[in-house]
């Protein structure tokens, strides 16, 4: 008598799963081949489209403020914030999506809308309506933002998360190199139509890689029901998190001085120092500051840990800063270029020493509530950031002072939030042994 032959129970890839919702998924649960280091390029692939519809088009302001006809010079800057704004509003949505229906339908949703107002900016026939799809690229790019941190944080947590979150970020931050040398490079041989048609590629891109290659991080069973009222708890719970809410407000404070930055980077280069349309070359140099910093800090997180290096970095973030008001008041608002770049690299190292760790330190306590807590994490401090930096850039006078004050004050405010969370912290671990992060 020959036994029936054995099935597989389908739930065996579920019981691999683990039950708690706070701890992470193996791609290996998940039936992936997928490596880690395609994983990681993925992700920043994904992450960095955001990033391309910023920098790539920066050379091309002053041809996009002219064909448009933008009431004033300083009006073409807006085409960055209004961006930010878009994703900050947007990314708040994501969230409940993710975490109903799962990371790669909420990726795709944005996806689409970014290609639609990607076609809305290369059909504009004025400027008002460029406005409108930028502010659409934005909404569009929030969903592969949000995406991009809930499935790391789906599959790694703690230090892992922040290694994983840095090399997402050096890849990242790599864009802003390339991006505007590209721009400049296609400028040269097209107008600018054509900056907004790599756009476009770059998105149809991320799809494919991730339709093809990418598992879906959020298995059935860890979903939450869409609706209002478990969308407010989420964010509720969130918002009132000491841990969370303030480190997500030290890193919109942080991210401010570089929306700042990027906001007027054309104007204080290209026109204060006169590098004209050649600002994409010295522009670059404050990324590979930012980009070999989270490569360093994908190393040195795992021994010291994210406070330590994060706290640190805030800490000569805070002292460059402070130098750089000084040498722009004593030069009448502008330093020697060598003092003004040397600083500049300075103040971003510091950023790629702080991003990855605060944003994987806002996310630890909300594994169970990954996708909201990146979407409702990421409204607020794109919120911040695009109002507060845009503020400082549109107070471009012509000098670098009101940057270095800018970038002073944003500094201060997010140390005054990261001790509120670290105060949070010790409330919350007060009678149970506390986490080694």
């Amino acid at each position: 008598m020959t036994s029936a032959p054995q099935t597989r129970d389908p739930r065996d890839s579920a019981q691999r799963v683990p039950r708690d919702p706070d701890q992470p998924i193996s791609l290996q649960a998940l039936g992936s081949s997928l490596g880690f280091g395609e994983l990681v390029a993925m992700l920043a692939t994904i992450m960095a489209l955001a990033a391309f519809a910023t920098d790539m088009m920066l050379p091309a302001l002053p041809m996009i403020g002219a064909d448009l006809k933008a009431p004033t010079e300083n009006d073409r800057q807006l085409l960055v914030p209004v961006m930010f704004l878009g994703m900050a509003f947007a990314q708040i949505f994501y969230g409940p999506i993710l975490d109903a229906f799962g990371r790669k339908r909420g990726l795709y949703i944005g996806l689409t809308i970014f290609l639609v107002g990607t076609l809305t900016c290369i059909f504009a026939p004025n400027f008002q309506m460029m406005l409108v799809g930028r502010l659409l690229q934005g909404v569009g790019a929030a969903g592969p933002q949000v995406m991009a941190m809930a499935a790391t944080r789906d599959l790694f947590v703690g230090r892992g998360m922040a290694r994983v979150t840095s090399l997402i970020m050096m890849i990242f931050m790599v864009v802003p190199v390339f991006a505007p040398m590209l721009g400049a490079q296609i400028l040269r041989h097209f107008d600018w139509h054509m900056i907004f048609w790599v756009f476009a590629l770059h998105a149809l891109v991320a799809w494919i890689w991730s339709w093809t290659r990418l598992p879906e991080t959020l298995p059935p069973e860890r979903r939450r029901p869409l609706s209002a009222k478990t969308s407010w708890a989420a964010f509720k719970e969130m918002a009132t998190h000491p841990v969370s809410i303030g480190y997500v407000m030290a890193s919109g404070f942080i991210f401010s001085s570089l929306v700042a930055y990027l906001t007027a980077s054309e104007q204080v280069l290209g026109e204060l120092y006169a590098w004209g349309p050649d600002f994409v070359y010295p522009f670059g140099a404050g990324a590979v500051a930012i980009g070999l910093a989270s490569f360093a800090n994908s190393k040195f997180v795992v021994r010291f840990g994210m406070r330590k290096l994060s706290q640190a970095a805030m800490t000569v973030f805070v002292i460059l800063a402070a130098v750089g008001l000084i040498l722009s008041l004593l030069n009448e608002g502008k330093p020697p270029f060598w003092a003004f770049m040397a600083l500049l690299c300075g103040l971003f190292f510091c950023c790629g020493l702080i991003f990855g760790n605060l944003r994987a330190l806002a996310m630890e306590p909300m594994g169970h509530i990954a996708g909201m807590a990146a979407g409702a994490g990421g409204s607020i401090s794109t919120l911040v950031s695009a109002l507060i930096g845009g503020a400082v850039a549109r107070g471009y006078d012509g000098s670098v002072t009101p940057f270095f004050a800018g970038f002073v004050g944003l500094a201060s405010m997010a140390w005054v939030c990261v001790i509120f969370a670290e105060r949070g912290r010790a409330r919350l671990a007060q009678g149970a042994p506390g986490a080694r992060s």
